[in-house]
């Protein structure tokens, strides 16, 4: 029984489906369906219960998959221990990451990392922020880049930087021309009770970054009149552009966003903190390894550049 047996069982448990099991682990579904046979062939007993509904696990199969993840991180302590003897000369770090992070910051902290450490294989896994503290928590990822605050107890955060919500309106809606203009050459202010009766596009409810948004309306106290739900920053944008309500992103998304910005108008709310703390995170009862260790480095070194208060060019 190999750990690669192993961690097939465990991904096609989590997932629910060969499928998508196989998707994940970037191979055929016909080549993971015989290798999870040929197991249980040698076994002598189902791991799992084919159905409509997807994989079950059978009883045997919920025994395995608890003594898998066990093996599973005997053998992830042992490549730590591994990894400091070797000072980083090689191994593996696995990453957790949301979508969203994982575009805005993933590409330059891989190359930085991979410059610095090239004999380190990085993957990364990217979920919902409560899926990713989960894996951090079951030792199926090793570290992880999240918004704070963060939903589980037992999962350490290292602050590295700071982005901050702005507030985002159609330019024609009439409250963009009250606007008071910066003497820092940023965005005008624009308080929020200025739009509080108009519909709002937001993040859909669950999300990290709509609880750090219903804080800010919290802090005004201003109940919005939600108009659409989305789980994508670019489309709550695309959605203000089109006149459609007003919108609160990050200074990132706004950056990210490739469409033209000159029918928007970006501000900054007064008098609120509106900022939203980027961490990394890591398990506290497991191991950290030499590789997190650098790894949280980098992104101590890396993030606050990435998030410089710059103006958002329209």
């Amino acid at each position: 029984m190999t750990t690669r047996e192993l961690t097939y069982v465990l991904t096609a448990a989590r997932e629910k489906s060969f499928q998508t099991a196989a998707q994940k682990l970037q191979m055929s579904q016909s080549t993971l369906s015989r290798s999870v046979q040929k197991i249980e062939s040698e076994l002598g007993c189902a791991l799992f219960v084919r159905s409509a509904q997807g994989l079950i696990l059978t009883d045997a199969g919920r025994r395995y998959t608890a003594s898998a993840q066990q093996i599973l991180q005997l053998e992830r302590e042992l490549q730590a221990d591994i990894s400091r003897i070797n000072n980083l000369a090689a191994g593996r770090l696995t990453v957790g990451v949301t979508g969203y992070l994982g575009t805005y910051l993933l590409p330059t902290l891989l190359r930085t990392f991979g410059t610095m450490f090239p004999g380190i294989e990085v993957l990364f896994e990217e979920a919902d922020s409560l899926t990713v503290e989960q894996r951090l928590l079951a030792g199926e990822a090793d570290v992880a880049l999240l918004h704070l605050p963060l939903a589980l107890e037992g999962v350490v955060a290292q602050p590295v930087a700071a982005d901050e919500y702005l507030l985002v309106l159609p330019e024609t809606d009439p409250a963009a021309n009250e606007a008071r203009p910066a003497s820092d050459g940023l965005e005008p202010f624009l308080p929020l009770s200025m739009v509080a009766r108009r519909n709002f596009v937001l993040m859909a409810s669950g999300q990290r970054s709509r609880q750090r948004i219903d804080e800010i309306f919290a802090q005004a106290e201003i109940t919005p009149r939600v108009k659409y739900n989305t789980r994508s920053p670019h489309t709550a944008l695309a959605f203000a552009q089109a006149g459609l309500g007003v919108t609160l992103c990050t200074r990132s998304s706004l950056r990210m966003y490739r469409q033209e910005k000159n029918a928007l108008k970006i501000c900054r709310i007064p008098g609120q903190n509106t900022n939203v703390t980027v961490a990394v995170c890591w398990a506290e009862r497991l191991a950290r390894s030499a590789a997190v260790g650098e790894f949280a480095k980098v992104c101590g070194a890396t993030l606050p550049y990435l998030y410089q208060t710059k103006p958002i060019l329209l």
